[in-house]
């Protein structure tokens, strides 16, 4: 029924136990953050059903954060294994839960998965949740909006570029079912920069001025741009206003990089002040 399935079967590194049953490694990366909803995509691939919708919505344990993680990793799943179903129910229910409080793991989503490159790790699919996160930004920035200059920077989600020259599907041969190699940490070492300190802040942190100034601090360099460019935003502000909120962005933006660069040149110092030139 799946003939990517046993394409993906047959390229991933694979051992035997002792009952001489053939495990096969899954990278992490294929089901993005929560292997459950990986073998809720099995169990659809092996003749179960799609996941009912009310199983993400109604769950009471659930957050905003983990509802979103779980449909895109079940978007990434269905993906991986060749399930266009799969794909497009998990597209649906992530349109249907797109708000403020989930910006940063789509955008997190989007930073692990390359996405709006030629070398998006989760399909078309993905890119275009991105294009709707991105879009939930530019269509919520009104004349009276107040970018937030201490609003800090989504924690999880790096500005730091990926290097698309790498392989989009690494290897692992963890003795685990889904492997422990970490593709993003593993390409991109420095990841973990964070973009400099924000003055704390008195501000409603769950207030959409609030959300959407963080995700302005937060988003690409690429990303920024497809926002500020947008022909809806310059419709909704006026040139003079976009160009104002562009240029607080853009130098907060900056002050956050020349502190973070700061601070690693400082962290590179031995006691007596020399740069150190090896790592």
């Amino acid at each position: 029924r799946y003939p990517g399935f046993l394409k993906l079967i047959n390229s991933l590194p694979q051992t035997r136990t002792h009952s001489r049953a053939t495990i096969v490694h899954i990278p992490r990366s294929y089901c993005f953050q929560d292997a459950s909803a990986f073998a809720d995509a099995m169990r659809y691939v092996y003749g179960g059903r799609l996941i009912e919708p009310m199983y993400v919505f109604s769950n009471p344990a659930s957050t905003h954060a983990s509802r979103m993680r779980y449909v895109l990793s079940y978007l990434a799943a269905g993906h991986f294994l060749g399930a266009e179903p799969i794909v497009l129910h998990a597209y649906n229910m992530a349109l249907r839960i797109l708000g403020f409080n989930e910006l940063e793991t789509v955008l997190f989503f989007s930073a692990c998965g390359w996405c709006l490159s030629e070398n998006c790790l989760y399909g078309p699919y993905a890119d275009q949740i991105v294009f709707q996160a991105l879009y939930l930004i530019t269509s919520n920035i009104y004349p009276d909006f107040v970018f937030d200059a201490s609003a800090s920077d989504f924690t999880s989600v790096s500005r730091l570029g990926t290097s698309h020259n790498t392989q989009s599907r690494p290897e692992s041969r963890s003795s685990s079912v889904f492997a422990s190699t970490d593709m993003q940490s593993s390409q991109r070492p420095v990841s973990s920069i964070r973009f400099g300190s924000a003055t704390p802040s008195s501000s409603d942190t769950s207030s959409p001025s609030y959300l959407l100034s963080s995700a302005l601090l937060s988003l690409s360099f690429d990303q920024l741009k497809i926002v500020l460019e947008h022909e809806q935003l310059v419709a909704n502000l006026g040139i003079e206003t976009l160009l104002s909120i562009a240029g607080d962005v853009v130098r907060e933006r900056e002050r956050r990089r020349v502190d973070a660069c700061n601070s690693l040149h400082d962290q590179k110092k031995n006691p007596e002040g020399v740069l150190l030139l090896s790592e």
